[in-house]
């Protein structure tokens, strides 16, 4: 097959949508003939960079044999129109805020262009509900979920010494202190700061022995530096900005929980949930809120607990009961990871690709 790779969201760019771009392209362009018109820089050249995917799909449309477009997301999806004109059937996959994105000429133009393609895939129910609320039909939209790689695990790791990293890094001791960790982008929707406000006070009535690191950058970075210094949690609270592959993996599997407390913000929607698969695929329990696609993400893993949206008693609750129980053994944790692997795998998932295009060829 031969298929026109078109994705805005590729590495060496960082996120969710940029894990999934890559984990397909590179598992498409092993099977078949992929031609890749990408980008993996920053959002603010996309004005630069549509023109540029237009000439140059439009060269690879002219000069080679392509049987399909793949457009990797909703807000490329004027492409479409290129694709029609080259008479090429089009299938694109559709997250969440590029389908939710709160802008009125966004929502005039953007789901009209959705709906053009010959096949929808949506990570989530969520999204799909979300793209069906727009008129997109229900016929056109599939749900084929986001995958992980097993590359976080550590095999036979050192609790000890990975948390003798740890506290190089943030300069406090561990010594008897449980780790609550939370990675994304440092975003409202992602309730960060409201888990701070709300949660870590109310943890710490209860028990002392616990610090909260939170792994991210992006334009919400201030807002909940504040707010940690306003409730004096400077030596509870922990921001490590951005970090390697290698640190993120050490945090992974040292922790004790792993916390996703977002929050309802209109027209900026979760559309799964890579991290929190990511951090139970290191064995880890998470807590998080029943929201949008996140419960798409925990619902086949058996450590998943879903919380109602900011509910300070409920996330108080779940994660007291988690700080209050032993280490998994290593047979549950071998048989927790072997649900998470077999139901997001992205080769399993790559393939479902595959066959909704075979399907509209």
């Amino acid at each position: 097959m031969r298929i026109l790779y078109i994705s805005r969201k590729h590495p060496p760019s960082i996120g969710g949508m940029e894990k999934v771009s890559y984990e397909i392209y590179s598992r498409l362009d092993k099977w078949q003939d992929v031609k890749p018109v990408l980008w993996g820089g920053s959002t603010k050249w996309l004005f630069i960079v549509i023109p540029y995917f237009i000439v140059k799909s439009s060269y690879i449309l002219l000069t080679k044999k392509i049987d399909l477009v793949y457009l990797g997301d909703g807000s490329i999806s004027p492409m479409i129109f290129l694709s029609r004109i080259f008479k090429k059937p089009t299938i694109i996959t559709i997250h969440a805020l590029d389908i939710t994105y709160k802008n009125w000429l966004y929502q005039l133009f953007i789901p009209k262009c959705v709906k053009k393609a010959n096949k929808v895939i949506c990570v989530s129910d969520y999204t799909q509900d979300e793209c069906k609320k727009r008129g997109i039909l229900s016929s056109k939209t599939i749900v084929i979920k986001n995958g992980i790689s097993d590359d976080f695990y550590i095999k036979n790791r050192n609790i000890k010494e990975l948390r003798n990293q740890i506290e190089k890094t943030i300069n406090i001791s561990l010594k008897n202190k449980k780790i609550l960790l939370s990675a994304g982008r440092l975003i409202e929707r992602k309730g960060f700061h409201w888990f701070v406000t709300e949660v870590i006070p109310e943890l710490l009535k209860k028990r002392k022995d616990f610090i909260y690191i939170i792994v991210g950058s992006g334009k919400f970075r201030e807002n909940i530096k504040a707010t940690i210094a306003e409730n004096n949690l400077e030596n509870i609270v922990f921001m490590l900005g951005r970090v390697s592959s290698k640190t993120l993996k050490i945090l992974y599997n040292s922790a004790d929980i792993f916390v996703m407390p977002n929050i309802k913000i209109e027209g900026d929607a979760e559309g799964f949930g890579l991290v929190a698969l990511e951090a139970a695929s290191c064995g880890l329990p998470v807590v998080a809120s029943n929201l949008e696609g996140i419960k798409d993400a925990l619902e086949d893993y058996e450590s998943g607990y879903l919380v109602a949206t900011s509910s300070k008693e409920g996330y108080t609750n779940i994660v007291s009961s988690l700080l209050e129980r032993k280490s998994m053994s290593d047979g549950e944790l071998e048989r927790l990871r072997a649900v998470v692997l077999k139901n997001y795998n992205w080769d399993n998932i790559t393939e479902k690709y595959f066959e909704e295009f075979e399907k509209i060829l």
